[in-house]
This record gives C-alpha cells, structure tokens and sequence, in this order.
C-alpha cells in the first residue's frame, strides 16, 4: 500500500497554465490524468468517470483534497491543452532518470515517431512530430522532444543527448543522425555511438559500402577482421538469418574518404539480413551499413543494431496499438505533445513492473480493474525513488 502521493515534486517546474484562480488544484488534475494514462484512458470524458468511480480512492490514499468536487471534461481539456510543453517535456526527462537505472552498457535508442491523429485537416496543419529516446536495457522511455519535421531531429539530437547521462552507454541512431556534431557531443559526454551510414554521408558511405561489399561478395570475412554470424531464426511465417562484419579503422591511412573527421571512429561495419518467406519461398537480402566508436566486434555489433530496434517494437509499436495514439483526436494547443508525454509516462509506470508476464495491454486493464495493483505500479514509479 502506498502513503500519499504528490505529483508537484516531480513537476513542480511545469506552472498552472491559467491565468487566474481557479477552483480546480492544477497538480490534482495532472495526477489524475497519469493515474488514467497508467490505466489506458486517454480521454477527457475517461478522466471524468475515473475520478468519479475513485473519488473516495484519490482522496483516503493518493492524497488529492478534489475540495470542490470532480474537474469537468472541459476542465481537464483546457488545463492539458495550455501546458508549456517544453516545461513539460523537460520535466518529463528528469523524472524519467528516476525510472532508468544507470546500467553500465546500456543501449539509447534515438527515433521519431509522428503523432499521426494531432493533424489538422481543416488547417492542413503538420501532425507533430517527436523525437523519442529509449533506454534498452531498462526498458523505459527517457526523453521526448517534439520537432517541426523529421529533418530538425539533427537540431534536436544534440540538445536531448546535452540532458542525458551518456558516459558507459551507447547511443544508436538512424541514417538521419549520422552527423559530426552529433558523434562528437557523444564523445565528449563519454558514450559510445553506433549510427547507420546512407546516402546522406555520400563520401563515407559509397568509401565504406564498396570495400565491405566486396569482402562479403568475395568471401574475404576472417582476413584480420571480426565477423559473425547469427543463428537461424524462425518467426512471424519467415526464416531469417543475420551476419555482420566489422573493421578497424586506421584514421591516419584515410580510407574512408572523411573518416577522419569524425570524433573516435574506430569502426566500420556491414550487416546483412536474409529472409525467407516460407509460404512462398522468396529470398529477400539487404546490407546496411554503420560507424561506431565501438571496438571492432562484430557479434557486439550486431546485437547493439538489433538492440535499436526495440524503440520500435517496444515503445513506438505499444503507443500505437495499445495507446491507440495514432487514433487520438486531440490536436488543439499542446494538447498532442502532452498527451504524448503521459502516455509515456504510462509505459513507464506499467514497465515498471518486471514480475508480471502479462502483456503491456493486459497490464493496464488490471490497472484499471485492481486499485491495489494501481497503487503498486505508482509505488514503483513515485515512491520508491
């Protein structure tokens, strides 16, 4: 059982939106909107009934006053809609630290996700865009920052990692972070770094892409280089097979057109994914490509690529099927980013509980169904920290 629960030492830097008094405590609505975001409920009008049906609840053991009564659902959407979000956001990155265990190796899996529903059709405004940072080995979701477009995630980037504990960790990142400025302020935050290498690095990339090509081409793998290869996997009706290999990089032949350039590039690496659809036999066969400050492992490379996807398995896949984010209709004001902010907050709250086998949606209607197992995730979450 937990005590009392009081929301504003977390956020305390996010100030009430309104301008004047109201009769409604602005930390007792935002407690109830993570309470409801634990559980799933994402609507004004879910918050209502939530805090009807727990008023007695929210009162004896979360500690709210509620002095004058339940918050209305226009209430709840004006409040949640005026938020400064970037108080907000940032207040959410320093509460999340809470949550990650500062694991030696950990993985921080950098991507964006769009809000696809926070679109606005009647004023073809931009659905918001987000960049998301997932701790790994943790499980958690450690930051959010909303971007214009996909192509300010090179601006964004290096103010995220600048909030972050990077030193012992390694930061992965698509094709689009594949930037100087970004590699360095990993280094200089003591973190490692794998990103992925296309196009858009022209010179590296075609430098990197042909030599690598050619040695697997050519069969010319353990030729004073590390590779590996993965064993065979069956799942989702394909077989799949994977094999990286990995080299050192000798920054003072310049073999790799810039290379040298950027800040402890030790390594250069190809990974190589074949599929075998079994229902019709089709082979398919793709190379990527990636740098790293990493040593020149191959095994560890390849399981530090596979790593990154799980923002997308495990973060972005449960905000859009679980969350049902993609469907939501609320895109006024900041309405979007903070509700995607809670949504998180409540993957983090569910995640939390490690013991469980049940599955991420199973866990929010127990939530939802059992006080007690309400109030042990936000022990976990809140008062254990």
């Amino acid at each position: 059982m937990i005590t009392k629960i009081h929301i504003k030492k977390y956020f305390e830097e996010v100030d009430d939106p309104r301008s004047r008094k109201s009769p409604h405590d602005f930390y007792e609505i935002l407690t109830i909107a993570i309470c409801c975001a634990i559980c799933g409920l994402y609507e004004w009008e879910d918050m209502v009934i939530f805090t009807e049906i727990h008023f007695s609840w929210l009162i004896d053991t979360i500690g709210l006053k509620l002095e004058n009564g339940i918050p209305s659902e226009a209430t709840f959407r004006r409040v949640l809609t005026a938020i400064d979000g970037k108080n907000f956001e940032l207040c959410f990155i320093k509460w999340a630290e809470v949550f990650r265990q500062i694991v030696k190796g950990d993985i921080l899996c950098f991507d964006g996700k769009t809000a696809r529903g926070s679109r606005k059709k009647s004023t073809n405004e931009r659905a918001v865009h987000l960049l998301n940072v997932w701790s790994h080995k943790n499980g958690v979701v450690i930051g959010q920052k909303a971007i214009d477009e996909k192509t300010n995630e090179i601006t964004a980037i290096p103010e995220m990692l600048e909030m972050l504990f990077l030193e012992g960790c390694t930061v992965t990142i698509d094709a689009m972070g594949c930037q100087k400025d970004i590699v360095a302020c990993i280094r200089k935050k003591k973190g490692h770094f794998l990103i992925s290498l296309k196009g858009n690095q022209e010179t590296l990339h075609r430098d990197v892409a042909k030599h690598l090509n050619a040695l697997l081409d050519n069969d010319r793998t353990n030729i004073n280089h590390s590779y590996y290869e993965s064993k065979t996997e069956i799942d989702h009706g394909r077989i799949e097979t994977r094999r990286c290999l990995a080299i050192s990089v000798n920054l003072k032949e310049k073999e790799y057109g810039d290379a040298h350039l950027w800040k402890d590039l030790n390594t250069v690496a190809i990974i190589e994914s074949t599929r075998i659809n079994k229902s019709t036999g089709e082979v398919s066969t793709e190379r990527r490509c990636f740098i790293s400050s990493l040593e020149a492992n191959a095994e560890k490379i390849l399981e530090t690529a596979r790593a990154h996807w799980s923002i997308e398995n495990s973060l972005h896949w449960v905000l859009d099927v679980s969350c049902n984010e993609d469907n939501s209709k609320i895109n006024t004001k900041n309405g979007p980013l903070v509700m995607s902010a809670l949504r998180k907050i409540g993957v983090n709250f569910v995640k939390a509980d490690k013991e469980s086998k049940r599955s991420f949606r199973k866990r929010q209607k127990k939530a939802l169904m059992s006080l007690d197992y309400l109030e042990k995730l936000l022990a976990l979450g809140l008062l254990n920290h």
